[in-house]
């Protein structure tokens, strides 16, 4: 009998320590010997660079007065005796603090492109013009007439005319240089 509860025990004994081995075996695993290599994959991009964002605007950075200026409702005729039409509207905005009604000046000049000719120039002004700072404001038609043809100084094709117009010119209203970029705009056929 004593040999019976040795034996017992002993089995018992097994039991448990495989139990235990099991336990211990089927949560680790061992990695599976791999043939493959890892390799970087070639880049087409570039690094990426620190690039300091400008500081946020304060409302005493905003200039008083930087107008902007674009064409809107361009029409082009062209008759057979080489007479052009060019009708189009302005649109400006002040893109700083202030708005009103003010008087603005305008240059409208017509270039020659093949040979960089002045073939007119207009200085006028718009007349109480409502200047906003939010939304764009139209101003009043512009009709310019200029001939083609195969005179001097004339382009010989509506292709070869550029017409630049700026607005204030001569800066009345103060902006600061680096606020005068968008101050005028260009047409080109």
């Amino acid at each position: 009998m004593r040999q019976a509860v040795i034996a017992i025990f002993l089995v018992m004994w097994a039991a448990i320590a495989f139990a235990e081995i099991t336990d211990k075996t089927s949560t680790q695993t061992a990695p599976l010997p791999s043939n493959t290599q890892t390799v970087p994959l070639p880049s087409n991009t570039m690094e990426y660079q620190q690039v300091d964002k400008p500081p946020v605007k304060k409302l005493e950075d905003i200039p008083n007065w930087d107008l902007a200026v674009e064409f809107r409702d361009t029409r082009l005729t062209y008759h057979q005796n080489a007479t052009s039409h060019f009708r189009f509207y302005l649109a400006i905005m002040n893109k700083g603090t202030r708005s009103g009604v003010r008087d603005i000046p305008v240059l409208i000049t017509i270039l020659n492109v093949t040979n960089n000719t002045l073939i007119r120039e207009i200085t006028t002004s718009i007349e109480q013009q409502d200047i906003r700072n939010n939304v764009w404001r139209v101003t009043p038609l512009f009709h310019i007439t200029f001939l083609t043809g195969e005179e001097r100084n004339k382009p010989r094709s509506i292709n070869d005319v550029k017409i630049v117009v700026e607005i204030d010119p001569q800066n009345t209203f103060g902006e600061a240089r680096s606020d005068r970029r968008n101050n005028r705009c260009v047409a080109t056929w």
